[in-house]
């Protein structure tokens, strides 16, 4: 007997439980595939968003520790939905790197949409130095250059990402 047979108790009779099994894989892979290849397309879409900083705060700041928040605006030009997984960044300030941050909430952004994402780092006041104190007593403004990445998981802990940068000087203009 070449394969494993399986009683039918409806019909009385025993068909083979080989081909029933491997037609539902096929269709289970079919499927999933299918699933699969959607999801990971509406995270590629993140090649086409633009990103920009609304805002940048200091939440906390004592002489040892400063937290800053930013508030990074995604907008999907695009026709098809994006979803965002996890963003991970640095932060430069006066061309000085002062942290990295890095959010794992997932967003998804509708065509022709934008999002908000909030992220807060810590770091310490000495190593903002005194450039930005200079900078703010110049003219109140501080530049800054956040290079970052954008993930999405792939298949076997793979992750596929998208850098982005974004620098104050360039959404001056």
């Amino acid at each position: 007997m070449p394969y494993a047979m399986v009683r039918n108790n409806s019909r009385g009779s025993c068909a083979p439980a080989f081909p029933r099994l491997l037609t539902a894989a096929v269709l289970l892979a079919t499927a999933v595939s299918g699933f699969s290849c959607a999801q990971l397309e509406k995270r590629r879409n993140i090649q086409n968003c633009k990103f920009e900083v609304q805002n940048l705060e200091v939440v906390d700041l004592s002489f040892t520790r400063l937290t800053l928040r930013v508030f990074l605006s995604i907008e999907n030009p695009g026709a098809d939905e994006v979803i965002v997984d996890r963003l991970a960044f640095t932060l430069s300030v006066e061309g000085k790197r002062v942290g990295e941050g890095s959010t794992a909430v997932q967003q998804t952004i509708p065509p022709g949409g934008k999002q908000v994402a909030t992220v807060d780092f810590v770091t310490t006041p000495a190593e903002l130095g005194l450039q930005v104190v200079s900078a703010l007593g110049r003219d109140g403004q501080v530049n800054y250059r956040i290079d970052g990445k954008a993930y999405a998981p792939l298949f076997l802990g793979q992750e596929f990402f998208y850098p982005f940068s974004i620098d104050s000087r360039d959404q001056a203009r």
